[in-house]
């Protein structure tokens, strides 16, 4: 890992889409038992020209947690927002300052090393569908399914690691 990003050089824009396909290509589908992590620390927007919705559709193929940094003044908090709700624990990490940088970094390296649960599913028992009463003209009484769960953000349930815990987001009709 050292030698390859000792090779890489700037070339003065930020392609965020790329950096994504290419880390969801190396990862790949095979489901090996580890949990896989991507770690996007970027400066600001992809500069290149990829829309926001191609860049959040780009990791379908593994089942990596992303969990993006924005690091400085230009940073699209809308992508990185939607980025880990699709992909990661649903909080990213932004950094104004480079003094920041270190801690955090230390920080996050030290809770992601001793995950506790990956490949958490969430069931809302008896909630996911449910029957609403519909009159109709002849008063007479007709059962519809509707959604009493849904939004729920972040769309994929994180991984837990030690000191952290799940919060999930949504709409509840009943």
């Amino acid at each position: 890992a050292i030698d390859f990003v000792s090779g890489l050089e700037a070339g003065g824009s930020t392609n965020i889409y790329d950096a994504l396909k290419k880390a969801d290509e190396m990862l790949g589908k095979e489901d090996d038992g580890r949990l896989h992590v991507i770690v996007l620390l970027t400066d600001g927007e992809d500069t290149t020209g990829h829309s926001n919705e191609l860049i959040v559709s780009t990791l379908n193929s593994s089942n990596a947690k992303l969990f993006p940094f924005g690091v400085g003044e230009s940073i699209d908090f809308e992508l990185l927002d939607k980025l880990a709700n699709e992909y990661g624990d649903g909080i990213p990490t932004y950094i104004r300052s480079d003094d920041q940088l270190e801690t955090v970094m230390k920080n996050f390296v030290d809770r992601i090393s001793r995950p506790l649960l990956t490949d958490v599913e969430v069931e809302f028992d008896n909630a996911v569908t449910c029957y609403t009463i519909v009159w109709d003209p002849k008063n007479r009484c007709e059962s519809t399914p509707t959604n009493m769960v849904k939004d729920v953000l972040p769309k994929k349930v994180p991984a837990i690691f030690s000191g952290s815990q799940i919060v999930l987001v949504g709409k509840y009709t009943e």
